[in-house]
């Protein structure tokens, strides 16, 4: 927790970038992160520097070609890309809880070759 509050001291600006999450219906661990942050997640968007969302579900076939296409292979779900246009800048997979995702999402923006974003507090 002091990590994700000392995260939130520092200014960042990451909304210009693209955040795929992939996942698919029969992991928990996704459905997990749907429950848990999806939400809030887009909320927080609207009025904060977040990279917008996009979901892709392994289970519908053009989700998996345009994953396969621009990200590869996926070996651990979910899986989270960062993403300029279609350059994957980097990506980090699986989900623990608020504070871990929002601290990974945050490294991803902060080392990615733009400014990273502001994450949300619970």
């Amino acid at each position: 927790m002091k990590k994700l509050l000392l995260l939130l001291s520092t200014p960042f600006v990451c909304a210009q970038l693209s955040l795929f999450v992939i996942t698919h219906p029969s992991c928990p661990v996704c459905q997990k992160w749907h429950n848990e942050i999806e939400e809030t997640y887009l909320e927080e968007s609207l009025t904060r520097d977040l990279p917008s969302l996009q979901s892709f579900d392994l289970s519908v076939k053009e989700d998996r070609d345009f994953v396969s296409d621009k990200i590869g292979l996926v070996f651990y779900i979910p899986m989270f890309v960062l993403m300029d246009g279609d350059t994957k800048l980097g990506s980090f997979d699986g989900y623990t809880d608020f504070d871990e995702f929002f601290t990974a999402l945050d490294e991803l923006c902060h080392d990615a070759p733009r400014d990273g974003f502001e994450p949300p507090t619970k």
